[in-house]
């Protein structure tokens, strides 16, 4: 009896670890995920400011008289 006893211990004891674990884990990933959201944010306002300034610059060379 005290066997069983002392075997679903170590058990439960592994699972909690294994938790642990997944739970640290699950924490990294939720970090890298803000980390490419926020990349990504940054990355569509490159790509804004460079239509704007592609636009600005085909409005530029329109007016020139070549």
């Amino acid at each position: 009896m005290v066997g069983s006893i002392n075997e679903v211990s170590s058990t439960m004891k592994e699972q909690s670890k294994a938790v642990s674990n997944i739970n640290d884990t699950i924490g990294e990933l939720e970090e890298t995920t803000q980390k490419n959201a926020d990349n990504a944010n940054e990355v569509n306002e490159i790509v804004i400011q460079t239509g704007e300034m592609a636009s600005r610059f085909v409005k530029n060379a329109q007016s020139k008289e070549f």
